[in-house]
């Protein structure tokens, strides 16, 4: 077989290249500088140079010079001197001496730039910043004896000569002095950088430290100082500057020395690097070749680097964790005289990384006690820091536990997660032997406490109490939750006590004087009750004096206080004195018709004779019976909330709850805002209203008004998970474009609510994906028998929910609320 023969191209003949016009290789060597591309540049430059020499002179020069620069700030020395050559050859002038003088002092060649410097300035005097700053810093490291150099005036002799001296002042920690010899260089001087050097270096030492990064951040950048500074900097402004800095050999290398810790030199970037690179145990063996002992508790830059290498075990994955913790047990045993402070910091970083990652209880336990029999062979043994472990330790198997969901009760609205505590027991255990160890500790106490709270142990509760109470008897918390519990197993004098010497204790916190008018109300209520009336209303007389006059609140309002005291004359028969109370309330708001309502419900709560409410019904029927409106449906729903989360809601509530219903129906029609409909939307959804028609109404109104409103799109999304077979990724989608929309008007609460809502899609999703494929079989319409509430709401897909039947036996979650209820015992 032959030899192939290579096909030659043929090369294309093209026609001579369009010569550019000189206006055009102005604008082309401007762009070229400007996007970095300086040969171009300077192609384009030399032929406009060649044109007219004189003309193009200055932009010749400045082009060259920006890249001498730029390769200069590059490290390559060589190479930007070599551009300055070519320059030179190209204009067949003495020019960019500066250059030339940077490029020396870059090579530490402090000699030649003194030289350049002296015979630059006999040409021309020093222009812009860069020059001036080059010719100054060449002479002030050159050192050389400038008498003999007349080119330099007298002047300029002098300041060189004082900042000589109080660069040796410096040396000799003179501070004082050299401030004074400073004072003498004016700000317009040549030397006027190497003035705040020095003055930030005195600031440095003197531990000025506001004043030395004053200093420094005002050298100008053209100058050599400015690499002189780094390592100070870094010193001052702590990790942030570190992290802007390039963390190299030779910078970590002068903090070293700067720190007086030259031991550390080349050692501790090797370190830093190997670190980097992940070899954790390698990095770590770096400071064995110290002389001193590693790890140390020792305060110092040791102690510094011995915390680091331990605690950066909990920041690790947990595979790398658990190999560098072996191998540094490994190297322990493997040591001619053992480390007992090594074991010790190890021990304790083993507790920790066995803690975050959920071992077993037994091994956390083991190894809290090979820590202390480490601790008592290195050190006395401390009795405090038993305590302290042991309530550590407490707290650990103390934390909660979600237990395992039902992959079809993700989306249920009111998911009743149970909640279990990793091991009450042994955090029991452990918080009594703490407080064996150190009984001062109010903090143990107080975390024993919320486990039995937790734990629903309200005897036990009540007697940790009472001994935190005889122990730290002006401590406001204990008083605050002792009272809140006399109260709710009815003891309302010991709880009101309790809480009256809690709020005297701190008078200006709202919350305490709330939880104080809310037992003066309820201990009155069973005054009234028991026809004690001269007690019931010197209570009510102090919930008063930690009231409100002006405020429209249930709990601390006058107004509210003032008609739960009528209520309670009404129990005593007292009905001329009642309505002389009522009157003074409703003069004390200027929303009459939401009192009226309020003493309404709150007078049959407490039972009050029918006969006496009978004129305060019809009045409530005569306003609702008028033009209905958002702004009072909303009004009227806040009465309805309060009463809602009784513990035991009076006979009645679901009528009055259809009523409002039905009121807030009306009003849809008519303009609202937008968080008065948001309220009736989230009033609808609750468990004892599951008003879904409701809900739809005010979703649909709200999306005529803004079809990109989050809110709206939120809650319809939610309720049609409630109601589909399975969700998919159209879901998903859906989820995340409202997530956008949320946090476009950053709703915070909505985007969390948001991004819970997608985290239990995925989850879904996931698990839906290792099961059996059985959700085929059920039917897509089984709820068509069902009224579609929907219907006639704009922008509702098909697949909206159907009208759900009412479940009375459905455990009633409480909803959140803008304030507490009387009533609320939880």
């Amino acid at each position: 077989m032959g030899r192939k023969k290579k096909k030659h191209k043929q090369k294309k003949v093209s026609g001579p290249k369009k010569q550019l016009s000189i206006k055009d290789l102005e604008i082309q060597a401007q762009k070229n500088l400007k996007d970095g591309d300086f040969h171009q540049a300077q192609g384009h430059v030399k032929k406009l140079f060649q044109y007219d020499s004189e003309k193009y002179l200055p932009e010749i020069i400045s082009i060259y010079e920006a890249h001498a620069r730029y390769l200069i700030d590059h490290g390559q020395l060589s190479k930007a001197l070599k551009t300055i050559n070519q320059l030179k050859k190209i204009t067949r002038i003495a020019i960019n001496i500066s250059v030339e003088i940077f490029i020396a002092l870059k090579e530490e060649k402090f000699d030649l730039a003194c030289q350049i410097a002296i015979s630059s300035i006999a040409q021309v005097s020093p222009k812009n910043i860069f020059d001036k700053c080059c010719i100054a810093d060449a002479l002030v490291l050159g050192f050389d004896d400038l008498e003999k150099h007349d080119a330099l005036e007298q002047s300029c002799k002098n300041e060189l000569a004082l900042i000589h001296h109080a660069l040796r002042l410096t040396s000799e920690e003179k501070y004082e002095e050299t401030i004074l010899i400073l004072k003498q260089i004016k700000l317009k001087s040549l030397f006027a950088h190497w003035k705040l050097f020095i003055k930030g270096l005195c600031a440095f030492y003197c531990h000025e430290d506001d004043k030395a990064q004053k200093a420094f951040t005002r050298l100008p950048a053209e100058s050599v100082l400015i690499k002189a500074v780094e390592p100070f900097m870094i010193l001052l402004q702590g990790k942030d500057a570190l992290n802007n800095s390039p963390k190299g050999k030779d910078v970590l290398n002068r903090i070293c020395i700067l720190t007086d810790h030259e031991e550390f030199v080349n050692l501790l970037p090797m370190a830093d690097y190997l670190w980097g690179k992940g070899r954790y145990r390698n990095s770590y063996l770096q400071l064995d070749k110290l002389k001193q002992q590693f790890p140390t508790e020792e305060t110092g830059l040791l102690h510094t680097l011995s915390l680091f290498y331990f605690n950066s075990i909990l920041s690790m994955r947990e595979d790398h964790a658990d190999k560098y913790i072996k191998s540094l047990f490994s190297i322990n045993e493997r040591r001619k005289k053992n480390n007992l402070i090594e074991k010790l910091f190890l021990f304790r970083g083993l507790c920790l990384h066995l803690e975050k990652n959920g071992s077993e209880d037994n091994d956390i336990i083991k190894s809290w006690e090979n820590f202390l029999h480490t601790y008592n062979a290195v050190y006395e043994e401390n009795d405090h820091l038993k305590a302290i472990i042991h309530s550590h330790i407490g707290d650990v198997f103390s934390t909660k536990i979600e237990s395992e969901e039902d992959i079809f009760s993700i989306f249920a609205r009111h998911k009743s997660k149970s909640l279990l505590l990793r091991n009450p027991g042994l955090a029991e255990k452990n918080y009594e032997e703490s407080i064996l160890l150190n009984p001062a500790c109010q903090k143990t106490y107080f975390s024993l406490l919320k486990l039995y709270e937790m734990t629903k142990e309200t005897t036990k509760v009540n007697r940790k109490l009472d001994e935190i109470i005889q122990l730290f008897p002006d401590n406001r918390d204990a008083l605050a939750k002792a009272g809140k519990n006399c109260i709710m197993r009815k003891s309302f004098q010991k709880g009101v006590k309790y809480l009256e010497h809690a709020v005297a204790l701190n008078p200006l916190d709202k919350s305490l004087c709330e939880s104080l008018i809310t037992a003066y109300i309820k201990t009155a209520y069973k005054y009234a009750n028991n026809a004690k009336p001269d007690k019931c209303r010197a209570l009510l007389q102090k919930a008063l004096v930690h009231g409100d006059p002006g405020l429209d609140y249930f709990n601390k309002g006058h107004a509210y206080i003032i008609s739960r005291w009528a209520s309670f004359e009404y129990i005593a028969d007292k009905e001329a004195k009642a309505d002389k109370l009522i009157a003074q309330a409703h003069e004390k708001t200027q929303r009459g018709f939401r009192l009226t309502y309020f003493f309404l419900l709150i007078s049959k709560e407490y039972k009050v004779n029918p006969k006496y409410l009978k004129k305060f019904e019809d009045q409530v029927k005569k306003d609702l019976a008028q033009k209905a409106s958002v702004d009072k449906a909303v009004a009227y729903i806040e009465v309805i909330i309060y009463m809602h989360i009784f513990s035991t809601p009076f006979v009645g509530l679901k009528k009055e709850i259809k009523r409002i219903s039905n009121y807030a129906l009306k009003a849809v029609k008519y303009d609202f805002l937008r968080e008065d409909a948001k309220k009736i939307i989230l009033f609808a959804l609750l468990d004892n209203v599951h008003d879904y028609r409701l809900a739809a109404k005010y979703i649909g109104a709200m999306l005529d008004k803004d079809s990109f409103d989050p809110f709206p799109l939120y809650h319809r999304l939610t309720l049609i998970l409630q109601e589909i077979t399975a969700p998919s990724e159209l879901e998903l989608e859906e989820a995340n474009k409202i997530l956008k929309y949320a946090e476009r008007i950053n709703d915070q609460k909505l985007i969390r609510e948001i991004k819970t809502l997608i985290m239990d899609i995925k989850k879904y999703l996931a698990m839906l994906a290792f099961m059996p494929d059985f959700l085929d079989e059920f039917p897509d319409n089984i709820d068509d028998e069902f009224d579609d509430p929907w219907a006639g709401v704009s922008d509702i897909p098909a697949s909206m929910p159907k009208k759900q039947a009412e479940n009375d036996k459905r455990k009633t979650n409480k909803p959140g609320l803008v304030q507490r209820n009387l009533f609320d015992d939880q």
